[in-house]
């Protein structure tokens, strides 16, 4: 508590601005007002205790969380990235900006719309939660498959002041990712075929639509020219399926020679 004997409002916001609870003017000290002044002391040196065990709790569980935080401010279009998320992509904590445009522009041309559209549907309340697998470009250079997961919060007249979630490292996910051509798996495009089931039922419009393709002769292949050889042109094919996709599109290998694309 400041005790001072002038009674000027510059001093008095300087004192409060370098950590003084209140202040009490000389001469104009009444048992009463002492008896408040040294409450509000009190309460606000708990508080501020309380906040800094708050944000240690947090802090602990960002550096022990597998997954890496991120913390999106809606109205200053900030976002707060954690050490886990960043590392994730092969960058220090001191290291990329702080706002949404860093962290689209390393998500794959191909996914990105999607990307937006699922965060610009959970925005608009048409989702729940907000969830989505995509590509994310590493510091090296190379893509790495991610999942982020994410909640709104909504303030005033049921505005987004904020949406908070985690993101998960998918590039080492068996299930979710096939190994050989790096196309998501059966089990990952049933999840995004069900998403645009879902879709439908919100958007009576949205439209879409399921190829299935297999590779004629390639048992021909196989056991004339070895699996290895077998397994080379299932890579190339892959790769020129990927190259004919649009952006938003899906496209995932099922087994054997067996693709199957979401348009």
């Amino acid at each position: 508590i400041m005790l001072t004997g002038q009674d000027c409002r510059e001093i008095d916001l300087e004192a409060m601005q370098a950590g003084a609870a209140d202040y009490l003017i000389k001469g104009s000290i009444s048992p009463a007002l002492l008896d408040r002044s040294i409450r509000y002391a009190v309460n606000h040196a708990r508080t501020l205790a309380a906040l800094r065990e708050r944000e240690e709790q947090y802090a602990l569980v960002a550096q022990a969380a597998n997954d890496g935080l991120w913390d999106w401010n809606v109205q200053t279009q900030e976002v707060y990235f954690s050490a886990r998320w960043k590392a994730m992509i092969g960058y220090a904590e001191q290291e990329l900006t702080a706002s949404m445009d860093e962290w689209i522009s390393r998500i794959h041309i191909e996914d990105r719309t999607r990307f937006e559209a699922e965060l610009q549907a959970h925005l608009q309340g048409q989702t729940p939660v907000l969830e989505i697998q995509y590509r994310i470009r590493h510091k090296d250079g190379l893509y790495r498959w991610a999942n982020s997961r994410g909640l709104a919060v909504r303030g005033h007249e049921d505005q987004v002041v904020r949406v908070a979630g985690s993101q998960t490292d998918l590039t080492h996910h068996v299930a979710l990712y096939d190994q050989l051509t790096g196309l998501p798996s059966r089990v990952l495009f049933l999840e995004q075929l069900k998403r645009a089931l879902s879709r439908v039922k919100r958007e009576p419009d949205y439209r879409f639509a399921v190829l299935f393709l297999d590779c004629d002769r390639f048992k021909v292949v196989n056991d004339s020219l070895g699996h290895l050889i077998g397994d080379q042109l299932l890579i190339g094919v892959a790769q020129r399926l990927e190259r004919l996709l649009r952006p938003g599109d899906v496209i995932a290998r099922l087994g054997g020679d067996e693709f199957a694309i979401l348009i």
